[in-house]
């Protein structure tokens, strides 16, 4: 059997409880390790949570992805 996915929400704050509410965060965490929800990528902090992430859920106010 395969390692369990880490994954991460990227989104606008003020969006991520009415696209993502705690009842369906829980489904996603019977799959996969939620790594958390980011609203930016610049930080120790975002980067942190990014590192080792293998699925990023986007949303309305993601920021931009750059390669």
């Amino acid at each position: 059997m395969s390692a369990r996915k880490r994954i991460a929400f990227a989104m606008a704050e003020s969006v991520r409880p009415r696209m993502y509410p705690a009842d369906r965060v829980a489904k996603f965490a019977e799959i996969a390790d939620v790594a958390g929800f980011l609203h930016e990528f610049r930080s120790d902090a975002a980067r942190r949570t990014l590192a080792g992430v293998g699925v990023l859920i986007t949303g309305w106010g993601a920021p931009g992805i750059r390669a």
